[in-house]
C-alpha cells in the first residue's frame, strides 16, 4: 500500500507517519509512505491512500481532493483537519473519510481498516460471457467451479467463463476472502454459511473436503473476525 501524507505542518506529518507505521506493524502489512508539504507534488504519483490537510498556505485541501478524485477514482482520500465545518465540503468531493485533529491511533486504525475493506471488495476481475469480456468486482463473485481446463464464475446471477485453472484464477483474487471448499470449488467467504462439513452460499451447498477443512476454517474464522460481520451489518442496514 502506497500512502501519501500532505500537511504544511512538519510536526503533523511526523505524527501521521508514526501512526500509519504503527498500523502497518500491527496489521502485518507493507506500507510505503511519502510525505509532502506542498500538495501540488502529490499529482506526480498515484497513491492508494492520501491523508490530506485542508488549510494550507497556498492551497485548499478540498480543491486538491477534487482534482485527485477526477484523475483517480480508486484513490482513498482521507481529509485530516481541525476544521469540522469542512465535513460537507469533503463529502462533495467524494472524500472517503474525515479525521478531526488531533488525530490518534484509533482514528487511523478505523480509517485504514475501511480502506482495506474497500480494496478487498472493489478489486476488478476480468471474466467472459459468450466470448465477450466483462469487468466485475471480486466482491460480486459468489463461487467458482473448476472443470477440465476452464472455470465457471458465478456472480450477479450470471455464469461467466475463464479459460484458466482454478488455482491460477485464485491468484487474481484476495485470499483473505476466497478459499477452497474442495479441489474444484472456491467460495467467497463474505457470503457463505458453514454448518459442520457443509458450506452454503445463496442456496448452493458444497461439501467441505477433509483435505481442505483446516485451511478453509482458518480462513473463514479470520474473515469472520475482520470483514464478514462488518459486511453483513452494512447489508442489513440497506
Amino acid at each position: 500500500m502506497i500512502v501519501a501524507i500532505c500537511d504544511d505542518d512538519k510536526r503533523y506529518i511526523n505524527l501521521l507517519t508514526e501512526l500509519v507505521q504503527c498500523y502497518a506493524e500491527k496489521k502485518n502489512i507493507i506500507v510505503k509512505i511519502k510525505t509532502f508539504e506542498d500538495p501540488q507534488k502529490i499529482f506526480i504519483n498515484d497513491f492508494d491512500v492520501i491523508l490530506l490537510d485542508v488549510v494550507m498556505p497556498s492551497n485548499d485541501g478540498i480543491d486538491i481532493a477534487d482534482r485527485i478524485r477526477r484523475d483517480n477514482k480508486e484513490c482513498n482520500i482521507i481529509i485530516v483537519t481541525a476544521f469540522t465545518d469542512r465535513v460537507r465540503d469533503a463529502f462533495y468531493v467524494k472524500a472517503d473519510d474525515f479525521l478531526t485533529k488531533p488525530v490518534n491511533y484509533n482514528d487511523i486504525e478505523i480509517a485504514f481498516d475501511r480502506v482495506i475493506e474497500r480494496q478487498i471488495k472493489n478489486r476488478n476481475i476480468e471474466v467472459y460471457f459468450n466470448r465477450i469480456k466483462y469487468i466485475i468486482k471480486q466482491r460480486e463473485i459468489d463461487y467458482i467451479k473448476a472443470y477440465n481446463g476452464y472455470i465457471l464464475i458465478y456472480a450477479n446471477g450470471m455464469e461467466y467463463r475463464n479459460d484458466t485453472t482454478l488455482r491460477e484464477f485464485l491468484m487474481r483474487l484476495d485470499k483473505r476472502i476466497f478459499s477452497f471448499v474442495n479441489r474444484s470449488i472456491v467460495v467467497n467467504l463474505l457470503k457463505v454459511e458453514v454448518n459442520k462439513n457443509m458450506v452454503n452460499i445463496l442456496g448452493n451447498e458444497f461439501k467441505l473436503s477433509r483435505g481442505h477443512k483446516a485451511e478453509f476454517m482458518k480462513a473463514y474464522i479470520e474473515a469472520d473476525l475482520k470483514y464478514i460481520k462488518i459486511w453483513r451489518r452494512r447489508i442489513d442496514r440497506k
